[in-house]
């Protein structure tokens, strides 16, 4: 008895042929940011078939001058948390526009967000001027 083996969702055949034989098995492979779940299997006829599975982000750290937050170290695919910046800064996504802190977990991959420095306006006070001021201080 043989099975009919096809590449599976996000992946492709790898070690597997287009057919197996009764007690044949293979490895398929994913693509990038999706990981392999088991084998290709034929049992009398009948295939198991291996799927590709998105992959989760591990090994989350806080963010430079910020918190954890509602993050933890990993995090399923397709997941989200937010951080917390510490006092005095703000947090920034990766085009430098301000953000609420929140990051996402897409393939394996983290979006960026960063805490960087709040700016204050500064401003020449009534019958006065600026000084050695700038215009912006940062924290």
């Amino acid at each position: 008895m043989t099975c009919s083996v096809y590449a599976p969702a996000n992946g492709q055949m790898g070690g597997c042929n287009s057919t197996l034989t009764h007690g044949q098995e293979c490895d398929i492979d994913c693509n990038d940011g999706y990981s392999p779940n088991g084998t290709m299997h034929c049992d009398g006829g009948n295939l198991t078939e291996a799927t590709c599975s998105p992959d989760g982000c591990k090994s989350i750290s806080k963010p430079q001058n910020g918190q954890m937050g509602s993050c933890n170290n990993e995090m399923a695919p397709g997941g989200e948390c937010q951080y917390a910046c510490d006092y005095g800064y703000e947090a920034t996504d990766a085009e430098g526009k301000l953000s609420d802190g929140t990051i996402f977990c897409d393939l394996g991959n983290l979006t960026e967000m960063t805490c960087e420095p709040k700016t204050c306006s500064v401003y020449a006070p009534a019958n006065g001027q600026m000084g050695g001021c700038n215009s912006t201080l940062t924290h």
